[in-house]
């Protein structure tokens, strides 16, 4: 690969290699002063913390099925909830409150992502993207959920529930800091040859994203080819995407002031 690249790190289903990733993706992540990285629940029931030296395995994870996780604790390392985007369980491996039913789904890549709301220390998003292996093919599109930890006796509460931002999605999610230090930029990928960059401030989600229409065009003709990761690089100034059933991945410039994507370069890989 170009130097001037990312490494990409591509991992299978099995939990050696998905333990693997993680650690890599701590490893970047260590001289952050925050500790909001340091658990992970995954699937298969299993779990790490990185609030140990060594690492060390945490049983209770409630995920069951083969791909989506995501989980977030607070800024002293203490796991705060989890989500697989259909459901959210909080720290004591709880469903919460209304923590059913979000428009994830449990077959696809990006399915949930978290983060924290901006100017408020105890409200987190969940932003969700529906499957597309079976049809209809993601038309619940991607949306957020809200989760409140003031509530419930501080184990959270989701008060909001799938606010719909658009759709069908092509389960590419990921989220970039704002070049100015305070924003985010939440990426995502719709079925045909578009990005989208949806700023998230103090102010909320902004409805209104920065569209880049760059690189291949995914519309599924006949069959859905959707499956594959979308990731950006520890310094959010590249986006690579992965799709598995072409056996190829793409990496995009991505300009983290202005949210566009440009510049594709596709990368053809050998079948095993």
């Amino acid at each position: 690969m170009n130097k001037n690249y990312p490494h990409i790190f591509f991992f299978s289903q099995t939990l050696n290699k998905i333990i693997f990733c993680l650690i890599f993706t701590f490893l970047i992540l260590k001289k952050a002063k925050t500790q909001q990285f340091n658990n992970w629940y995954f699937p298969s029931f299993s779990g790490i913390t990185f609030n140990t030296i060594p690492p060390t395995f945490i049983q209770g994870g409630q995920i069951s099925q083969n791909r989506s996780c995501a989980t977030i604790s607070d800024k002293k390392g203490s796991l705060l909830f989890y989500t697989d985007g259909v459901r959210v369980w909080n720290k004591n491996n709880q469903l919460m409150p209304n923590g059913t039913g979000l428009f994830g789904d449990y077959a696809q890549t990006n399915s949930g992502l978290i983060l924290p709301v901006i100017g408020d220390t105890s409200l987190y998003y969940v932003f969700t993207a529906d499957g597309t292996l079976f049809s209809p093919y993601g038309t619940k599109g991607y949306n957020y959920s809200i989760v409140d930890m003031k509530l419930n006796v501080g184990l959270g509460d989701v008060t909001i529930k799938n606010q719909f931002l658009y759709g069908p999605s092509a389960e590419k999610l990921s989220a970039i800091p704002h070049a100015n230090g305070n924003d985010v930029w939440l990426i995502t990928k719709d079925q045909a040859k578009s990005f989208f960059s949806f700023k998230i401030s103090c102010t909320g989600v902004n409805p209104l994203p920065i569209v880049s229409m760059v690189g291949s065009d995914l519309t599924p003709n006949p069959d859905p080819l959707f499956v594959g990761d979308i990731k950006a690089s520890p310094n959010g100034k590249f986006i690579c995407m992965t799709m598995q059933q072409k056996n190829y991945f793409e990496i995009y410039e991505f300009n983290n002031s202005t949210g566009v994507l440009s510049n594709p370069k596709k990368f053809n890989l050998k079948s095993a």
